[in-house]
């Protein structure tokens, strides 16, 4: 009997303790539900699930590495031999600005969105090279002219455009991290016309003057068109109040269509008589490049009302890369890039 009481005692003191520690216990999450934070939706705020904008602004230098306009050569004459040393003189490329806009919006499901955004750049730079004396030819498929000049002149007209929608997940993977995997489509538009001009032609005459030439030129216009698949990955590194650094890699595969036309102006010597010789080029191909893009940078994302809006800066160096864009079918060469890189200042609203 006493055994029972002792039994019935401890248990009036061991009861309260267990209850205690029961209450203190979370709740078991519903099953097949996530917890709360354990991934957040696309927007910077709790519950904010409608659309969001961005626009960026871009102070880019464009490159084409096939864009040498004339040689400024410098002969050396012997008894029986002459030297020619070549020098090419590349345009001077320049920082231009242009612009993206974009729109995206939540899907139903936790975390996913849709993104469209289209980007322009474009711009016209002009160079010129000036001699004494007339030493300057066209680059104009290889050094194969007797005719120079003293003055050389490029003008570079360059647009570009691109559409990009991808379908991607951005998740707080803690405090500090933040992704957007995303994969879609990519269509570029390249329209890229230049026009070389050689003054003040004459031709090569090592004893003195030599016989004057028309002015001569050069003009081509390239189109391209391209579209393939398209794959990102975006990340943050949060430090504090929404600040950090992003930085964001992207790729695709463009089947691109390139429509070539050229026209040429020169002149030739026959029978110590000048004449002049036009030429014209129109061709047509295909062909399968890959892009790559890049961006690194300073990042702040702030919630200014919960579950109604949301903001976003950035500030970085970005490059593209295309490459082999451009062929070159009478030298035979197929291996001509084309490069953006420059600073990238990105806005973002979500409402």
């Amino acid at each position: 009997m006493e055994f029972i009481m002792q039994f019935k005692f401890l248990l009036f003191f061991l009861f309260p303790i267990a209850l205690v520690a029961e209450m203190q216990q979370e709740p078991s999450p519903v099953p097949n539900m996530p917890p709360k934070d354990a991934t957040r939706s696309a927007r910077t705020c709790h519950d904010l699930n409608g659309v969001y904008v961005t626009g960026d602004f871009l102070y880019w230098k464009a490159r084409n590495d096939d864009l040498v306009y004339v040689v400024q050569v410098t002969p050396t004459v012997g008894q029986t031999l002459t030297t020619f040393i070549a020098r090419p003189i590349e345009i001077d490329f320049e920082y231009k600005p242009g612009f993206r806009v974009g729109i995206g919006g939540d899907l139903p499901w936790n975390g996913w969105d849709l993104n469209l955004n289209w980007t322009r750049f474009s711009f016209g730079i002009s160079s010129t090279k000036t001699s004494s004396v007339a030493d300057l030819s066209l680059n104009i498929g290889g050094f194969d002219s007797i005719f120079f000049g003293r003055r050389g002149k490029i003008h570079w007209d360059f647009n570009y455009n691109s559409l990009e929608f991808d379908f991607g997940r951005r998740a707080f993977l803690d405090s500090s991290w933040i992704i957007r995997p995303s994969f879609g489509l990519k269509a570029v538009w390249f329209d890229n016309k230049n026009k070389l001009d050689l003054y003040e032609v004459e031709s090569f005459n090592p004893n003195g003057a030599g016989l004057p030439g028309v002015d001569e030129y050069a003009k081509s216009e390239i189109d391209v068109s391209g579209i393939g698949p398209f794959v990102s990955f975006y990340g943050k590194w949060n430090w504090i109040y929404g600040l950090g650094i992003a930085g964001q890699v992207s790729g695709s595969i463009l089947w691109y269509d390139i429509d070539e036309n050229a026209k040429t102006l020169r002149n030739e010597l026959q029978n110590l008589t000048v004449r002049q010789s036009f030429g014209q080029l129109k061709f047509s191909t295909h062909r399968v490049r890959p892009y790559v893009q890049l961006f690194l940078g300073i990042d702040w994302e702030w919630c200014f009302i919960p579950k109604w809006l949301s903001a976003q800066l950035a500030l970085g160096y970005e490059a593209q890369y295309f490459w082999a864009m451009l062929v070159d079918p009478i030298n035979n060469r197929d291996d001509v890039p084309t490069s953006f890189d420059g600073l990238t200042f990105k806005a973002r609203l979500d409402f």
